[in-house]
């Protein structure tokens, strides 16, 4: 059995897009997305840019979301990126 690994691509396809502003519906301005991964057509990572309420700062962040077969996709996990050297 082999183990499907999430990998990368900056290229993002208007159906990239629609499917993460779909997800992120209730708050859309709150990521960025600068990259996406995707596994079985069901899981979805982006790496996005995040603006944090309190500053003008930006953060990185892993959002998982699942599309189902029917239905309306949405976010399941949010991961920070922690960037600090």
């Amino acid at each position: 059995m082999s183990v499907k690994r999430w990998s990368y691509s900056s290229y993002l396809s208007s159906d990239d897009y629609n499917l993460f502003y779909t997800a992120a519906s209730t708050n859309p301005h709150a990521y960025h997305p600068l990259a996406i991964s995707k596994l079985d057509g069901l899981r979805y990572r982006y790496i996005c840019n995040t603006l944090k309420s309190s500053n003008t700062n930006t953060e990185l962040a892993i959002v998982e979301l699942y599309k189902p077969r029917e239905g309306n996709p949405y976010i399941t996990r949010v991961y920070s990126i922690d960037t600090e050297i």
